[in-house]
């Protein structure tokens, strides 16, 4: 079958309406047997590598943590003081948040992945080549105002550049990424475990650039938003890049001129609902249900008893009897591993289970690991209690519980990025990225301190938490599988949307040629 050949409507497809299915190419090869979808995927890279070094990041303080170079140097910090180098990255993340969203919208996709990256790289020298306690806390900040801005842009990037077929498993190994930066970060502490000097720690700690210089070479050949492009009139760019990337190179390819009407037929339906402001979440029962979304999506992830795993490993393992450095390195350096693993596995299966079913049997099944790990650690630490395989019970409910909240990891930024609509893109998933940003700083302070005090019961505050966070995905969460970008509103804001039919009649009355005078004599 030819590579651009549609989809042929059948008795089974809805007469309502065009939609990106009827309209989509069966590829007759793999897609890297495909030029365009080989060199559009490459360029990928460039948002995907986000979270890789945000998995560093976390994964290099809890080696950091064990390594006793890094201790001495900085006089052993605990309670607050630890808090606070965990959580320079995420006050600096925190001022992003506030930027963020309008950079995206002004300057488009690709230039704040640049200068997203190059903070970074500032912020990681600086680091390494920290004197006390306080250069060492303002890199990070550095690092974590760059980490800000890409996480927003990045995934704006990787869900309107991707290939339609291609986008939720795109946006979806997002998100692994993370314990791949940390899988990396966990072996190269670990090998530096040896070294001699104050080089243990500072070797790690400047890695941490390596992937945000391949970020922003690599976004210099990469294409920019066709959507963004279109919103700023640029609607011959929108469709060369429509043409090479989706088309392979066919001018006349059904897909792309589909895609160019949604487009433009979604852009002018914000328009004419007055969506372009932060009010907008509040002026349709759709925008609302999107809101509702966003705003708890963040909180879900990071108050899911991750962040006790991710960023204190050593102390949880200290808790649990397992005391021995070299031991603790071992073990978080297999974690990421392990995490990694399951998290493509998981991320690869988005279109075919489903985003709601992912996301419930994630959090029942963290929900029923937390209520074992926290008998098991009752037990472990009352007094005289001696039975060390108690203690290697916690290590398998650890691996266990990385399982399965990477079953919903991968899951939730995909979500929350296709769920929203063009103009409010970027604002939801600062709102998103805010929600996370500020679950982290509150972990990252209130979990070594209550670690230190309650111990086991402190895991009692997450197993209400994941059991509440069940509860608000099963309530608000709908399933979105199989459908492009502008196609969601058949579920947020009715099945019979102004889109569905507005795309089609532009297409019946218009046609191909239609369409392409209309690209040819838009305003540049």
């Amino acid at each position: 079958m030819a590579d651009n050949e549609p989809h042929k409507p059948s008795s089974s497809d809805p007469p309502e309406g065009l939609m990106l299915r009827h309209v989509l190419p069966k590829l007759d090869k793999w897609w890297f047997q495909h030029g365009h979808l080989r060199s559009l995927n490459l360029l990928l890279l460039a948002g995907l590598l986000t979270q890789a070094t945000t998995g560093y990041d976390g994964s290099m303080l809890n080696g950091l943590q064990a390594l006793p170079s890094w201790a001495d140097y900085f006089d052993k910090p605990t309670g607050i003081r630890l808090g606070a180098m965990v959580n320079g990255t995420v006050f600096g993340t925190l001022v992003a948040m506030f930027v963020s969203a309008w950079i995206c919208d002004k300057l488009g996709r690709r230039w704040p992945i640049f200068g997203g990256s190059c903070t970074i790289l500032v912020g990681t020298i600086l680091q390494a080549s920290s004197q006390n306690f306080g250069s060492f806390i303002a890199s990070r900040w550095i690092i974590g105002f760059g980490l800000g801005v890409l996480q927003v842009c990045s995934t704006l990037f990787l869900s309107e550049v991707s290939y339609p077929a291609h986008r939720g498993k795109i946006t979806a190994i997002y998100e692994p990424a993370w314990p791949l930066g940390a899988l990396i970060a966990a072996w190269i502490t670990f090998g530096s475990f040896k070294m001699h000097g104050n080089w243990a720690w500072r070797l790690p700690s400047l890695l941490q650039g390596v992937t945000s210089l391949i970020q922003a070479c690599l976004v210099f050949f990469a294409p920019e938003s066709p959507r963004w492009l279109i919103s700023k009139g640029r609607h011959g760019e929108a469709f060369e890049v429509l043409t090479k990337y989706h088309g392979g190179g066919d001018r006349s390819s059904t897909l792309v001129m589909f895609e160019i009407v949604e487009i433009n037929v979604s852009l002018e339906v914000d328009k004419a609902n007055k969506a372009v402001s932060w009010l907008a979440f509040f002026s349709t029962s759709g925008n609302r249900r999107r809101f509702y979304i966003v705003a708890t999506a963040g909180f879900c992830l990071q108050w899911a008893g991750n962040s006790i795993v991710s960023y204190f490993l050593p102390l949880v393992l200290t808790n649990s009897g397992v005391t021995d450095s070299y031991t603790q390195l071992v073990i978080n350096a297999c974690t990421q591993v392990w995490s990694f693993l399951w998290a493509v596995f998981f991320g690869l299966t988005i279109d075919r289970v489903g985003r709601r079913k992912l996301l419930l049997s994630s959090y029942i099944a963290m929900f029923l690991t937390y209520v074992v790990w926290t008998i098991l650690a009752a037990i472990i630490t009352r007094p005289h209690f001696e039975n060390k395989y108690m203690g290697h019970g916690i290590i398998v409910l650890i691996f266990a519980f990385f399982c399965f909240y990477h079953m919903a990891a991968p899951v939730m930024p995909a979500y929350c990025v296709e769920i929203l609509t063009f103009e409010l893109r970027a604002k939801g998933m600062t709102i998103f990225q805010l929600g996370s940003t500020l679950a982290s700083i509150f972990n990252g302070f209130t979990n070594p301190i209550a670690l230190e005090n309650l111990g086991w019961k402190y895991y009692i505050v997450f197993l209400c938490l994941l059991a509440f966070w069940t509860l608000v995905i099963w309530v608000g969460y709908p399933e979105t599988k199989g459908l492009s970008l502008e196609e969601m509103t058949t579920i947020f804001d009715g099945e019979h949307s102004t889109l569905k039919n507005g795309v089609s009649a532009s297409l019946e009355s218009n046609g191909k040629s239609g369409v392409l005078f209309q690209i040819e004599h838009a305003e540049v």
